[in-house]
């Protein structure tokens, strides 16, 4: 499997399997500002970087390469991608969006047909040996613990 650290090579696949699977615009009435595709490759990019909401804002004012590929006139504020993080990433539009990154992966051979199975732990259980409780009533393990799954 390829994998690539360009933001520009990770933005333009993103932005165009999010093409497939996203309409334009959540509703007829939307402003016309940004696409929700140009939108998931900004938050994208964001946690491509390991950035927050107005670092990203920033880097794409200063990135005109990004802001090309990703076809932006504006740069969208920090608070339209926090509330574009809230509506495109719940769960069925995830669902979608992987779908679609995966049908697209395949198409250009970056991923076999059929791939081996992955298993993901969401049980918040954890795995080493100190139990919840004792980590919440000790204070020297407090960031060990799970609050989020």
């Amino acid at each position: 499997m390829q994998t690539s650290k360009s933001t520009l090579t990770v933005a333009r696949i993103v932005l165009r399997a999010a093409r497939d699977a996203l309409p334009d615009y959540a509703h007829r009435k939307s402003p016309r500002k940004f696409t929700q595709p140009q939108l998931l490759a900004c938050l994208v990019v964001k946690e491509f970087h390991g950035l927050d909401y107005r670092r990203t804002h920033v880097l794409l004012a200063e990135w005109s390469d990004l802001r090309g590929i990703l076809g932006l006139k504006k740069v969208p504020h920090y608070t339209t991608l926090c509330a574009a993080s809230r509506r495109l990433l719940s769960k069925p539009r995830a669902d979608a969006l992987l779908a679609a990154t995966l049908a697209w992966c395949r198409k250009a051979k970056l991923l076999r047909r059929r791939s081996k199975l992955a298993a993901i732990d969401s049980t918040g259980l954890e795995t080493r040996h100190a139990s919840a409780y004792f980590t919440r009533r000790c204070g020297r393990h407090s960031g060990h613990y799970k609050r989020r799954y």
